[in-house]
C-alpha cells in the first residue's frame, strides 16, 4: 500500500463533524499509516490545518461556477455541490491513484469513484463511512414537515430516487463499509433488500471527554434551567423543546428555563422561536468546555432531533453526568442500550414530549444515581475515545487490505 486517503466534503470556513471526524483518526494513527496518510479536501481554508496534523492536504477545489445560476436550496436537495466534488475526486483519483486505500466520509462523495473506477485493476481499495442513510433522512423529514410547508415535501418526495441510488451504490460498490451505528448498517442493507454487498463494520465515531467525577449541585430557586444544543432549528427539534417548556410550566409543575446553545447558521430562526414561545435564553457558539459547564449545570438536556447518526450530544450529557430527554431518532442503542442515563420520547406530539419531562423529573433521583457511577461511565466513555476507535479502524478495516 503506498497510500492511505481520507476523502470528506467540507464547506468552505465552516469545519464540523466530518472535518473533527477525520483530524481526530489522524491524529490517533499508529505511524505506519500516518507517514503515508494524504486528505482529499473540497476546502482551501483548511490546508493550513495540514501543517498541524503533519498531513498533505490536496485541494480539489473549484469556484462556485461549476454551478452556475442555480439557487441554494436547490443545490443542497439535488447534492449538487457534493456530487460535483464527487465527480472531481473520481478524476483525481483516475489521474494519481493506485495501490492505496480510500476512506470516503459520506456516501455522497464516494458516488462517481465507485461507478467509474475499476479498483481490483488499479489495486484501489474503497472503504466508505456511512455517517447515517440519505434516503431515511429524507424520509423522516417529509414525514415531519408541517403543512405549510407542502411545496419542500413535494420536491423532497421528488428527490428521493437519487438518494436511494446513491445509498444503495454506496453499500454494493464499495470493497468495504464502515456504518456508525447497527441501525444504519441494518437500515442500508434493508434498503439494498438485503442482496449481496461488501463487507462491513460498525465503528462508532470517537469522543474525547473526561467523566464529571463529581455532579454539580443544582441550584435549589425555583426556576430549573435545562439545556439544548444544535445546529438547525427544525431539524433538531427546538421549536418542539420551546412548546413543551412552556406547556409544563403553564401546568404549574414546575418552572423550566431552556438555555439554547450552537445554532451557528441559524441565529435568525432560534430568535424567533425564543421570542414567540419564551422561557429561554440563547447562549450563543460556546467553546467546547463551556458548553459541557452548561450541561453539567443544567437538570437536564433535551433533543427533539427528527434525524441523527451517532447523537454525540447525549455522550456528552451523560459523561456530563447530566440526564438527557430525547426523540427516538437520537437513541442510538450503542450509546445508552438500557436507557438508565435518560429517556426516549416516541413521536413529536407536544403532549408526549411534557409527559416525558414529567416523568424525567419525577424519576430524577434514579437517572442521577446511575450517572453517579464514575467506574461504569469511564469504561462507557472508554469505548469511545479516540484512541481506541481509530485502533478499531486500523484493525477492523485498513490491516485487512494493507496488503
Amino acid at each position: 500500500m503506498k497510500f492511505l486517503y481520507f476523502a470528506l466534503f467540507n464547506e468552505p470556513n465552516f469545519p464540523g463533524g466530518l472535518e473533527n471526524t477525520v483530524r481526530k483518526l489522524l491524529i490517533n494513527l499508529s505511524p505506519r499509516y500516518k507517514n503515508n496518510t494524504k486528505i482529499l479536501v473540497f476546502n482551501p481554508a483548511l490546508e493550513k490545518e495540514g501543517k498541524i496534523l503533519e498531513a498533505n492536504y490536496i485541494n480539489l477545489y473549484r469556484p462556485r461556477s461549476l454551478v452556475p445560476y442555480l439557487p441554494n436550496n436547490l443545490i443542497k436537495l439535488l447534492l449538487i455541490d457534493k456530487l460535483v466534488y464527487s465527480w472531481l475526486l473520481a478524476k483525481y483519483i483516475k489521474s494519481y491513484c493506485s495501490d492505496c486505500i480510500i476512506n470516503f466520509h459520506g456516501v455522497e462523495i464516494s458516488f462517481f469513484s465507485l461507478l467509474t473506477i475499476r479498483a481490483k485493476e488499479r489495486r484501489i481499495t474503497f472503504v466508505t463511512t456511512y455517517q447515517g442513510s440519505l434516503t431515511e433522512e429524507r424520509l423522516t423529514f417529509i414525514k415531519d414537515l408541517p403543512f405549510t410547508q407542502s411545496l419542500v415535501k413535494v420536491a423532497m418526495i421528488a428527490s428521493l430516487p437519487l438518494v436511494y441510488v446513491i445509498d444503495v451504490v454506496g453499500y454494493k460498490k464499495s470493497t468495504f463499509c464502515v456504518f456508525i451505528t447497527k441501525h444504519i448498517a441494518s437500515y442500508i442493507r434493508n434498503l439494498a433488500l438485503n442482496t449481496r454487498g461488501c463487507p462491513y463494520a460498525v465503528i462508532p465515531n470517537g469522543y474525547e471527554l473526561s467523566v464529571c467525577e463529581k455532579l454539580s449541585k443544582l441550584n435549589g430557586s425555583k426556576t430549573k434551567p435545562c439545556i439544548n444544543v444544535g445546529s438547525k432549528a427544525f431539524h433538531k427539534g427546538l421549536d418542539i423543546a420551546l412548546k413543551a417548556l412552556r406547556q409544563y410550566n403553564n401546568s404549574r409543575c414546575g418552572r423550566l428555563k431552556l438555555k439554547v446553545v450552537g445554532y451557528k447558521d441559524d441565529v435568525q430562526n432560534v430568535n424567533f422561536l425564543i421570542k414567540k414561545y419564551g422561557n429561554a435564553v440563547y447562549l450563543g457558539v460556546l467553546e467546547n468546555a463551556q458548553v459541557l459547564e452548561e450541561m453539567r449545570s443544567s437538570w437536564f438536556f433535551i433533543l427533539p432531533s427528527h434525524y441523527e447518526g451517532l447523537p454525540l450530544s447525549i455522550l456528552e450529557s451523560i459523561a456530563s453526568g447530566t440526564p438527557y430527554l430525547c426523540s427516538e431518532p437520537c437513541h442510538a442503542e450503542e450509546v445508552d442500550p438500557e436507557g438508565k442515563y435518560g429517556k426516549v420520547v416516541k413521536g413529536f406530539r407536544i403532549q408526549d414530549w411534557v409527559n416525558g419531562i414529567k416523568y424525567l423529573m419525577d424519576n430524577y433521583d434514579y437517572y442521577k444515581t446511575n450517572l453517579a457511577d464514575v467506574v461504569v461511565l469511564g469504561e462507557h466513555a472508554k469505548n469511545f475515545s479516540w484512541s481506541n476507535i481509530t485502533k478499531r479502524y486500523e484493525r477492523e478495516v485498513f490491516d485487512l487490505f494493507e496488503n
